[in-house]
């Protein structure tokens, strides 16, 4: 009876130890989750922050290129309101030439 007891006993301790253990492990395991759940909140913060800038920065480059292509329209409309008057001009210029072509003969 005595070693039923004692066999008793010491498994009941096997028991206890492996118990102990899992709690362990199991507290662990939870510490580890913990940690990696805040990690992948912090991650998904900066995500999030990375995303606001990139918007921003696109927003600035659209509005850039906005006024470039302006810029280019107006330039393009200088463009061609020179090229009008120099051919004017130049057309003035032969008319001219012909005037006094035709007075020196």
């Amino acid at each position: 009876m005595e070693k039923d007891l004692n066999k008793s006993v010491k498994e009941r301790l096997k028991v206890s130890k492996i118990i102990l253990k899992e709690k362990e492990n199991i507290k662990n395991k939870t510490k580890k989750e913990k940690i990696k759940a805040k990690n992948q909140e912090k991650v998904k913060k900066q995500i999030i922050k990375d995303e606001k800038k990139f918007e921003i920065l696109e927003r600035k480059r659209k509005k850039i290129d906005e006024k470039i292509k302006a810029k280019n329209q107006k330039l393009k409309e200088k463009q061609a309101k020179i090229k009008k008057e120099i051919n004017r001009k130049e057309k003035d210029l032969k008319k001219i030439n012909k005037k006094k072509s035709s007075k020196n003969k």
